[in-house]
C-alpha cells in the first residue's frame, strides 16, 4: 500500500522571510526583486521553506522581468522567463524551486479570505474559475509594461504614508491587473463566448451599490431586497449564485470594515461607533463586532496598538 507523503503548509506569513517583501494587514504580500535576487539570500529563504511538498495558503501572482526560474507546482514543471506571468491559486502544491542566475521579478500574494480576492465583477468571477489549476502565460512588452506598472504601484501605494484608503487603491489595481490577466487566458483558450454567458447580474451592482450607501443605517437583507424590487428568495439566491457569498456577508464585511477603521483611528470611543453604524446599543455592537473579528471591540483596540507599525504604517520590512 502506498502511503501519500505529508506535506507542510506555506501560510502567507512566511513570506515575510523573503527579501524585497513588504505586507498589508494580514491578507497581501508583495514582493519585488527587480534589481536582482540576492543568491545567498534567496538561498537561504528557500532553504527556510517547509518540508517539499507545501501547500499554499494563499494565491500568488508571479511576474518575471529578467532572467529565469524552475518550480514544479502540483505535479505542473514551468519555467518562468521574462514577460511571463504564473499564477498559483490557494490550494497549489510547491514542490520544487531552482532560482536561475539573473532572474527578477515582481510577485503579489493574497489570502482567499481577503477583501482583495473577493468581488463580483466578470473578470473576477473567470479568473477564479481558470485558477483550479496553475497558469503561465506569457506577455507581448507593451501589456508587460502595464502589469509591472500596476505591481509596481501597489508596492509604492503599501508604502506611502498618511493614506488612509490603501486597500481600497490596491483593491483597484488588482481589479486592473485581473482584467488584463483574464482577457489574455480567455483569448488564449478561446473562452471568448463565455465572457457574454456570465456577464455580471445587474442586481448584483446595484446591491452592492445600494449597501455601500446604507450599511451604516441598514443591515437587513430584506431591506434590500424590497430597495431593488424583488424578493427575498430570489434575491438571496443571486447575491450567493453572483458572488458566492450571503447577502448577509456581504452586509457585515461593509459594517465590520468601517467599524475597524473608526476603532483603530484613535477618534472614536466604543460607543461612538455603535451610535454611527446606528446599534441599538453598545452590547449589541459589541456581540456583532466579537462573532465576525474574533474580538470585542476594545480587545480590537489594544490589539492595534500593540501591532500598529511595520507593514501596517507602509514601512519596508528589513530582514535582519
Amino acid at each position: 500500500m502506498n502511503e501519500k507523503k505529508p506535506h507542510g503548509v506555506l501560510d502567507i506569513s512566511f513570506l515575510e522571510k523573503l527579501p524585497g517583501t513588504l505586507r498589508l494587514a494580514e491578507s497581501l504580500c508583495i514582493n519585488e526583486n527587480l534589481s536582482g535576487f540576492n543568491p545567498e539570500a534567496a538561498g537561504a529563504f528557500i532553504s527556510s521553506l517547509p518540508d517539499f511538498p507545501a501547500k499554499l495558503s494563499f494565491s500568488c501572482t508571479l511576474f518575471c522581468t529578467g532572467g529565469s526560474t524552475k518550480l514544479r507546482v502540483s505535479k505542473q514543471k514551468f519555467i518562468v522567463r521574462k514577460n511571463d506571468v504564473l499564477l498559483v491559486s490557494v490550494g497549489a502544491m510547491l514542490q520544487n524551486v531552482t532560482i536561475g542566475e539573473g532572474f527578477t521579478a515582481i510577485a503579489v500574494s493574497v489570502t482567499s479570505d481577503s477583501m482583495f480576492a473577493s468581488g463580483s465583477h466578470v473578470s473576477t468571477k473567470l479568473l477564479r474559475g481558470y485558477l483550479a489549476n496553475p497558469q503561465l502565460l506569457s506577455f507581448e512588452d507593451d501589456l508587460a509594461d502595464i502589469i509591472l506598472t500596476l505591481l509596481v504601484s501597489i508596492k509604492n501605494i503599501i508604502l506611502t504614508a498618511n493614506n488612509a484608503f490603501k486597500e481600497d487603491a490596491v483593491e483597484g489595481l488588482l481589479l486592473t491587473l485581473g482584467s488584463i490577466i483574464t482577457t489574455k487566458l480567455v483569448s488564449d483558450k478561446g473562452d471568448l463566448e463565455e465572457i457574454e454567458a456570465r456577464k455580471t447580474n445587474i442586481l448584483m451592482r446595484k446591491f452592492l451599490n445600494e449597501v455601500s450607501l446604507h450599511f451604516m443605517e441598514e443591515r437587513r437583507t430584506s431591506w434590500y431586497a424590497d430597495r431593488l424590487c424583488v424578493s427575498p428568495k430570489y434575491f438571496a439566491q443571486v447575491i450567493y449564485k453572483e458572488s458566492g457569498k450571503y447577502a448577509k456577508d456581504w452586509i457585515r464585511n461593509y459594517v465590520i470594515r468601517e467599524a475597524k477603521k473608526m476603532l483603530k483611528s484613535g477618534n472614536y470611543t466604543v460607543q461612538e461607533v455603535s451610535d454611527a453604524l446606528h446599534f441599538a446599543n453598545q452590547s449589541f455592537f459589541g456581540n456583532y463586532f466579537r462573532k465576525a473579528v474574533g474580538l470585542s471591540p476594545r480587545e480590537y483596540i489594544k490589539t492595534c496598538s500593540s501591532t500598529d507599525h511595520g507593514f501596517l504604517q507602509g514601512e519596508p520590512h528589513h530582514q535582519a
